[in-house]
């Protein structure tokens, strides 16, 4: 069943006032990908060595949330085990 343009937009103002931001898993996982290869290109800019576990980690991870964190900080951190802190 397809909804109307009209009938589509007023479900998403009403979900999204409703606190619920809805992702398909498929984007979800895409998002995190993206989010975890910035973590480990921003470490590796910086030119701090990533081990296989933590890389393993840092991809493994599908919490946006999470990744975000690590994101930010990777900026300042000293080490990639840093980011777990």
């Amino acid at each position: 069943m397809q909804l109307s343009e009209t009938a589509r937009k007023l479900l998403e103002e009403t979900v999204e006032r409703n606190g619920h931001k809805w992702m398909s898993d498929f984007a979800k996982d895409h998002l995190a990908g993206g989010e975890a290869r910035a973590v480990l290109l921003l470490l590796g800019v910086r030119g701090i060595p990533v081990s296989d576990d933590v890389r393993d980690r840092i991809n493994g991870c599908t919490d946006i949330d999470q990744l975000d964190r690590w994101l930010k900080r990777a900026a300042a951190a000293k080490t990639a085990e840093e980011l777990f802190l």
